[in-house]
């Protein structure tokens, strides 16, 4: 398949977009209400515990697997519609929850959407596996009989950042990097873009300002009530690293896959494997030697351009040439034109082969 490649450049004050190499770089800055995310606060507390700041190492990686070793559906079909309702309720549960200072650790890509690392917790210890996932504040792990946690006490990194590896590692043993960065300034590379204030509903996502959205050539003209949360929660672009593709909501959904249908208006639309899955659109490639997808690209504050290659925001099965656009919506299940909650969520798919860093100071 020939798929239309993605680039990307712009330089904010706090949030960051770069291309090196044809590997995208992308930055962001955390606002002074946003909170780290669960595996490094677990992190801290398993490896920094009977540690000074002053004895923190320089650098610290750690290989990350899964309890995960085959993919959750044989069936391609099966899969689409399981992943579909898994992102679905990821979605619902966003929008209605309420020295060379540097740890690295290895980030596996897993067929059911996540990125998971393995810790050893507790005396003595015991590996488990955690989700990496910026849209919580919270770490569960299995209760056991045979340890309590007392006397817990962490350092927290002045920055993270991740690049993500591509989905086509899944439950393989390939990975990429997680990494706590405990000095000051900036990095070296990377332009930025800030976050945006959270609204009080929703205290602990990362909001990002995203002013409009392109496919292809073409500029979306999304309505600005839809890009930027307000005070009543509603609106707004959040990431979110424990998201497969990422959520829209129904009126900004319809006018960017009304765009992608007028786009890809030359290939067969599968209208059965939309039923069957509940995403849309989708395509069936049947007879055609290479195909070209648009880029969707995301337009940043400041003039920052996140470009998403069609290959990191559809779903494809190759073995019987057919993909959908996976981005869920809950257009049909709302009766508001305007649901609570960020008006796009920007799924982990669309991170791979970024560098993204949060700097939690600024």
């Amino acid at each position: 398949m020939d798929l239309i490649e993605g680039n990307l450049r712009g330089e904010l004050p706090l949030f960051t977009l770069i291309e090196e190499d044809k590997l995208l770089f992308f930055t962001v800055m955390a606002s002074s209400t946003s909170l780290l995310f669960p595996v490094f606060t677990l992190f801290s507390i398993l490896f920094l515990a009977s540690s000074s700041n002053d004895n923190i190492p320089a650098t610290i990686t750690i290989p990350l697997t899964s309890t995960f070793t085959s993919k959750l559906s044989t069936e391609p079909r099966v899969f689409l519609q399981h992943l579909a309702s898994a992102s679905l309720s990821r979605a619902h549960h966003l929008k209605h929850g309420t020295t060379s200072p540097l740890v690295k650790a290895s980030l596996f890509p897993h067929s059911y959407g996540g990125h998971t690392i393995p810790l050893s917790f507790g005396t003595p210890p015991q590996k488990l596996s955690f989700l990496v996932d910026t849209g919580s504040h919270v770490v569960w792990a299995p209760c056991t009989t045979h340890y309590t946690c007392t006397n817990c006490s962490f350092s927290n990194p002045k920055k993270f950042a991740y690049c993500l590896n591509s989905h086509d590692y899944d439950d393989t043993r390939n990975s990429s990097k997680l990494i706590l960065d405990y000095s000051d300034g900036e990095t070296k590379g990377l332009s930025y873009t800030p976050f945006l204030k959270n609204p009080p509903d929703f205290p602990i996502y990362y909001y990002l300002g995203v002013e409009d959205i392109k496919i292809g050539n073409t500029l979306l003209g999304i309505p600005s009530k839809y890009l930027a949360p307000v005070s009543d929660g509603r609106g707004g672009l959040m990431i979110d690293s424990g998201f497969a593709y990422g959520y829209m909501t129904g009126p900004v959904f319809k006018i960017v896959t009304n765009e992608l249908k007028k786009q890809m208006s030359k290939y067969r639309r599968s209208l059965e494997l939309e039923t069957l899955s509940g995403f849309t659109p989708c395509y069936n490639f049947t007879g055609h030697k290479s195909i070209k997808i648009p880029d969707l690209i995301y337009q940043f504050r400041g003039g920052a351009n996140m470009v998403v290659p069609g290959k990191n925001y559809f779903v494809f099965i190759p073995e019987i040439s057919l993909a959908c656009f996976p981005v869920v919506t809950d257009a049909g299940t709302s009766t508001l034109e305007f649901t609570p909650g960020p008006s796009i969520i920007l799924g982990n798919y669309q991170h791979v082969d970024y560098y993204v860093e949060f700097d939690l100071k600024k």
